[in-house]
Parts: structure tokens; sequence; C-alpha cells
């Protein structure tokens, strides 16, 4: 589950899931994933990541450069809002 007050705050944050198929841990995908002290925070949950930036801040986050990783072949990551629209539709 989120962390508490996730996705709450939606005209201030951006929330990101990462989601970590079978094949990495999160301690493997922390190895991989680069973030900027003071603008990206991540929250570690049962194999998945949950990411807030401020928007203001979103041009200096680090998260966008997970597509270069070698990690990146073994996650998927949506919005938080994408994430529960689609947590509804499993119901």
């Amino acid at each position: 589950s989120a962390p508490k007050n996730y996705g709450v705050d939606n005209e201030n944050y951006r929330y990101d899931v990462i989601f970590l198929k079978d094949t990495i841990t999160v301690d493997e995908a922390m190895k991989d994933i680069t973030l900027r002290e003071g603008i990206d925070e991540v929250f570690v949950g049962n194999n998945i990541l949950f990411f807030r930036r401020l928007f203001i801040n979103l041009t200096k986050s680090k998260l966008g450069k997970i597509v270069a990783s070698p990690v990146y072949k073994h996650i998927t990551i949506r919005n938080w809002k994408t994430s529960t629209k689609l947590l509804e539709m499993m119901k």
C-alpha cells in the first residue's frame, strides 16, 4: 500500500509509481536509480517505489534519466492517477 498522504496534494506534487518485475529486487533497483537530494523523494513499498516531486522541481529531478539505466527493462512506471484507476478496474 502507498505511504500515508501519498497522492493527496496533486496541485503541488507529481506522484509516480515504479512497479518492479520479478526479475529485480528493491535494493537492486535502487542501485541504478539516481535521486537528487532535496528534489526526489522515494518511499519503498513491497516491490514498488513511490516517487514524489514538487512540480516546480520537475526539471531538476533525476527520475527521467531512468529510461537510460539498466534497471529500466525490469520496471514499469505509472503516475499515481493511472495506478489508482488500474487498481479500481481490477477490483
